[in-house]
């Protein structure tokens, strides 16, 4: 891609900055004539990365927040910093620009701060140096991709793309993460530990995290083959498609969470804990589809009580006149 002459924004860039005139008539109010409207969306060559159609797997991004690389830039004050800002977040997937792109992210920032836990990674872990550290437990979350506004060295991280990003220096790296983990296996060993605290599946030694399965009960399996597809994936619902020539346990590596029912071929099935954190089904030989749905533990008591409360505001605001009214209509009749 062709670039402007030195301490020039890139051409397509400027194009995209430049201002366009205001618009004319009562449609005016509801447009932001500062910039275009591609500025807000993916770059090419981020959508030529089909991050939104991994089989399942997910991505995880370093963000902007933590980055050496644009802690410099901000440092800088170039002209434009803020908007520049916008756009490398935008273009980086930061919290929360994937869900408009729909690409499954490994982590996310709580903005709300209604969760009460830590969260997976530390700031620390952010160091792009630091970038070996991680890769187990981002293979543990079935990442297959990572995007970094920094390089990242690692013999276990292919460059797949070097995009640039508007600022001048700064870019956004894309990886291929070598030898990940699937989204959903069977698992045709089962290891019994005491508590999910005490489970396997961070890529410990001896634990194959392609067969194996930790539970925090004891449980058998007898299969020695099976497969795991993911078939849909939305807000609340996953579909999975799997086979197995035993008796195993369908393995996703997704939260497990009170609130989440399972349904093995239409029939109900329980959900159990399966390697600390993730969520697993038994299964008994043969094909299976498999459905995940996630209800909010107390919602439907929250509702009953929302009603009541309701009812009693109506009541309360119709005051002691409300019987008499009844009365009056009912003597007209």
């Amino acid at each position: 891609m062709s670039c402007a002459t030195a301490g020039r924004e890139p051409t397509w860039a400027a194009g995209w900055l430049r201002p366009r005139r205001p618009a004319r008539g009562r449609a005016a109010a509801a447009i932001n004539p500062v910039t275009s409207e591609a500025f807000f969306k993916p770059l090419p060559q981020i959508a030529a990365l089909r991050l939104d159609s991994l089989d399942g797997s997910r991505v995880f991004t370093y963000g902007a927040q933590f980055s050496p690389a644009f802690k410099a830039f901000l440092a800088a004050r170039r002209p434009g910093t803020g908007l520049w800002a916008f756009f490398v977040n935008r273009q980086a997937l930061a919290p929360f620009n994937n869900v408009m792109d729909r690409v499954e992210t490994a982590e996310g920032l709580d903005r709300t701060s209604f969760l009460a836990h830590s969260p997976a990674l530390e700031p620390r872990d952010y160091d792009p140096a630091a970038v070996g550290d991680i890769l187990p437990r981002l293979r543990n979350a079935a990442v297959s991709r990572v995007l970094s506004i920094d390089p990242l060295e690692h013999p276990d991280l292919k460059l797949i793309a070097a995009i640039p990003a508007g600022p001048p220096g700064i870019a956004i790296f894309a990886y291929e993460l070598r030898d990940s983990w699937p989204r959903a296996y069977v698992g045709c060993r089962v290891v019994a530990v005491a508590a999910p605290s005490q489970g396997a599946g961070g890529g410990e030694q001896g634990f194959d995290p392609r067969r194996d399965v930790s539970l925090d009960e004891p449980a058998d399996a007898a299969c020695t083959r099976g497969e795991a597809r993911l078939e849909t994936s939305s807000p609340g619902q996953e579909a999975y498609d799997a086979w197995c020539d035993g008796n195993g346990y369908l393995v996703v590596r997704a939260s497990y969470a009170r609130g989440w029912t399972a349904f093995v071929d239409g029939q109900p099935a329980r959900v159990l804990r399966a390697n600390r954190t993730q969520r697993a089904v038994a299964l008994q030989a043969g094909s299976h589809k498999i459905v995940f749905r996630y209800e909010p533990p107390g919602l439907r008591a929250g509702i009953g009580v929302m009603l009541v409360a309701a009812l009693a505001a109506i009541a309360i605001w119709l005051g002691p006149s409300w019987p008499k009214r009844l009365s009056a209509a009912a003597d007209s009749r």
